[in-house]
């Protein structure tokens, strides 16, 4: 465990800006209402990197490229500052992995965290008019209504939170072994 203070900044700050910008990137291609008040604010924070972007990367219909980008070059710079401060080189192409593969598994993460965090919040219902609940039904439908497409209630009983969290979970298992063996294949270094 390091306890480098920087460290701890660095590290802090990125994963906050991080998961900022990849909810931003997630309300735009699923459709989430950017009227709701926390989607509001996520607007406000991510706009000052990401408006500069747009005049070079348009949003294609759903898709922001620009966020997508943005995710890229901070996830990066992450990683090669956090190399830089513990003593280590980087070179473009493990650098390049490693970024992939910690956004991959941030947005499998995310969504695991949404639907459990969802399915408990179900069983206490807070209220539709919740503005942070609203968005996460925003950001989850899409995948929910997946899983009931193959699997509907049973009974009342809805398995689609189930089903979505064991199919990302083995996604992520299988998806980040290979992005690991890809950088040991590659002679990079340890984060």
């Amino acid at each position: 465990m390091n306890t480098d203070p920087f460290v701890f900044l660095i590290d802090t700050v990125f994963t906050i800006y991080i998961f900022l910008v990849l909810l931003r990137f997630l309300m735009q291609w699923l459709g989430a209402d950017f009227f709701n008040p926390v989607a509001q604010f996520i607007v406000k924070v991510t706009k000052p990197l990401l408006n500069p972007l747009r005049k070079i990367l348009p949003a294609g219909g759903h898709f922001d490229y620009a966020s997508l980008i943005a995710l890229f070059v901070l996830q990066a710079l992450f990683g090669y500052l956090m190399a830089l401060l513990q003593g280590g080189q980087v070179s473009f192409g493990p650098l390049a992995i490693w970024t992939t593969g910690q956004l991959v598994e941030l947005v499998l993460k995310t969504f695991i965290v949404l639907i459990i965090v969802r399915a408990i919040l179900s069983w206490i219902n807070p209220g539709p008019h919740n503005a942070a609940v609203a968005l996460m039904y925003d950001l989850t439908d899409p995948l929910l209504n997946f899983g009931r497409r193959m699997i509907p209630p049973i009974s009342g009983i809805d398995l689609s939170p189930m089903i979505i969290i064991i199919g990302l979970e083995f996604l992520r298992r299988l998806l980040i072994p290979l992005f690991q063996q890809m950088l040991v294949s590659t002679q990079s270094i340890a984060f």
